[in-house]
């Protein structure tokens, strides 16, 4: 018996320094806060290692966070408690950068299943127009603000100052763009895994105009999010999806579906070379709209590729052409490092996989790689992007020399965007809109900065990933600003993701005429 009482106590010690040693391995190295630590030390690490403007010391603005990034973000780390927390905690990292192509998310985790935050939100959702914020959806009753309602205030506090000072330090701080304010606005309201803040402000209640006149105040009341709220907010924040296209939706007048400059499937890239031909086979035109509102950026070339295939070779070339005159000192300088190297080996092989070896641009990866390898290997910290040798001038006619006046159009040509224009849409843009006479419809877009052409990298720790991309090529001199939007001559104020716009546009166009 005694014996037996032994063992037992030997047991219960054992499990118990075993439960001991569990819980200190999961505190000291499977917590949250434990991988999101590990997470943000490899991003700045990247950063410090891959981003060109760390060898710029003009970049100012960028220096000045970056020297305070590291050390802000982890005084944070006590408030990571889930996998959602360690998203929120490195977005504030980046918005300090106030640079989009600077992003990233937790792609795998084993370990979502010991987070108990539930998804919620406040009944109502706002969404940010070019005037202020209105509610795009809401329960309704006497509890929730109407539909239609303007956004005044939340706490007493202008709402624009409230989201400003609150929510954007941790998301997107450029206030300017259309982009940025819809996703505080969307925070505000709403609590999700994927929409997600790491330092949540209090808020008792929030006044709202009525679009029949009078102020109302409603107290904040979370409530679980349903499938079905799910979905709806899909429709309203973000675009679906649909493969590249072209097809006539009046007598002579064709939309083309701008849709996809990633191609991240065979089935896409097949989608992207049907357009093509079909654009060619467009000779009689009189108008054409392109548009861009699922286009959020991939592969500017895929973009130059539709635009040769409605205007032909020369005209492109002529766009082009107008565009470089707006910045004929600028140069594309990409910074050599190895994660830089590796991050696009394994981005040339999965474009030859997805697309085969005669893909878009698998010339020009190789090209990169072939000279990026040589600037590792010279102990090269930079290298231009003229260097590659791919500018094939191919015998340009006397056309190239014409001035607008003989441009030689082929139909009316409107662009349409949205705010979630961003990257090489907005290169898109920029060619697009060297041609004369052309029309811009529908949102202000997105903006960029001067640091582009990204590369994606992983940071991995105990089978959890977190992937995110840090720019590794600089346009110096380019003549676009930083994170300065294209505005459109006509601004579209509805949904611009689900409306109906092809009556739309054709009245936009014929006012014109």
């Amino acid at each position: 018996m005694s014996v037996f009482k032994i063992n037992t106590r030997r047991v219960y010690l054992i499990l118990s320094i075993l439960l001991l040693i569990s819980i200190a391995t999961y505190f000291n190295f499977l917590s949250p806060q434990a991988r999101a630590a590990r997470h943000l030390a490899a991003v700045h690490e990247a950063v410090t290692e891959m981003h060109p403007a760390v060898l710029d010391k003009n970049a100012k603005s960028f220096h000045a966070w970056h020297a305070i990034a590291y050390g802000k973000a982890k005084v944070l780390l006590p408030k990571v408690h889930s996998v959602a927390d360690e998203n929120a905690l490195l977005n504030f990292y980046f918005a300090g950068y106030e640079d989009a192509h600077l992003n990233g998310f937790v792609s795998q985790s084993p370990y979502t299943w010991m987070d108990f935050e539930s998804a919620r939100w406040t009944g109502w959702l706002t969404r940010a127009t070019v005037t202020g914020f209105d509610v795009v959806m809401s329960l309704g009753g006497e509890k929730y603000p109407p539909v239609g309602a303007h956004l005044i205030s939340c706490n007493k506090q202008p709402i624009d100052s409230f989201l400003k000072t609150n929510i954007a330090p941790f998301i997107d701080k450029r206030w300017h763009l259309l982009a940025a304010r819809n996703k505080s606005a969307a925070l505000l309201s709403l609590d999700v895994p994927n929409v997600h803040l790491l330092i949540r402000p209090t808020v008792s209640s929030c006044d709202f105009e009525a679009e029949t006149g009078g102020i109302k105040s409603f107290q904040t009341q979370w409530s679980s999010v349903s499938a079905e709220n799910e979905k709806e907010f899909a429709k309203i924040y973000s675009p679906g999806y649909e493969y590249p296209s072209v097809h006539e939706f009046a007598p002579k007048s064709y939309w083309v579906n701008v849709s996809d400059f990633q191609l991240n499937s065979a089935e896409a890239y097949r989608h992207h070379q049907e357009l093509l031909s079909d654009l060619r086979a467009l000779t009689d035109v009189d108008l054409i709209v392109f548009d861009t509102r699922m286009n959020n950026g991939g592969n500017s070339m895929l973009g130059d590729e539709i635009l040769e295939s409605f205007f032909g070779d020369e005209r492109l070339y002529y766009l082009q052409q107008r565009l470089a005159g707006k910045a004929p000192d600028s140069e594309a300088v990409f910074r050599a490092s190895w994660k830089f190297y590796w991050a696009y080996v394994f981005k040339y092989k999965q474009q030859r996989m997805r697309q085969g070896v005669d893909s878009t641009g698998l010339e020009f990866l190789e090209k990169i790689l072939s000279r990026l390898k040589h600037a590792l290997e010279h102990n090269q910290e930079i290298f231009l992007q003229s260097e590659l040798g791919l500018e094939n001038e191919r015998g340009r006619s006397e056309f190239l020399k014409e001035n607008n006046l003989h441009w030689r159009p082929k139909g009316k040509v409107v662009l349409l965007t949205s705010r979630n224009c961003f990257s090489s849409c907005l290169n898109f843009a920029d060619t697009l809109k060297q041609v004369p006479e052309l029309i811009h419809l529908g949102e202000p877009t997105n903006g960029d900065t001067i640091y582009t052409h990204i590369a994606e990298t992983v940071s991995s720790y105990f089978r959890e990933d977190y992937l995110f991309s840090v720019p590794i090529k600089a346009f110096t001199n380019r003549w676009r600003d930083d994170n300065q939007p294209h505005i459109p001559e006509v601004i579209y104020n509805g949904n611009i993701y689900t409306d109906p716009l092809e009556g739309w546009v054709r009245e936009q166009v014929r006012q014109k005429q």
